[in-house]
């Protein structure tokens, strides 16, 4: 069975004595916050570019892309807004 990209990852770390504690210190975030951006499917751009500077393998790494966070803006929509109301009140 072949390995999934994370895995061949973990192996790479483990060759050059790379932990997720020392990976989190350069990058600015949490152990656990490494290890759940190089698991991801994406990463954030400047921490993408940031682990290939420290020498990381491009085809170890989640593919480069900021995420959007939480739900999308909506518009709000004022039924009473859907007319033009002129400064002497009439519509």
């Amino acid at each position: 069975m072949s390995k999934t990209r994370y895995d061949l990852l973990l192996d790479w770390m483990r060759e050059h004595f790379i932990s997720f504690q020392a990976l989190g210190e350069q990058l600015g975030m949490t152990a656990a916050g490494a290890r759940r951006h190089c698991a991801s499917q994406i990463m954030p751009v400047a921490h993408h570019a940031r682990m290939l500077a420290l020498g990381f393998p491009v085809e170890l790494l989640p593919e480069p892309r900021d995420a959007q966070h939480g739900r999308p803006k909506l518009t709000p929509i004022f039924s009473g807004l859907s007319q033009t109301i002129h400064a002497d009140g009439q519509v």
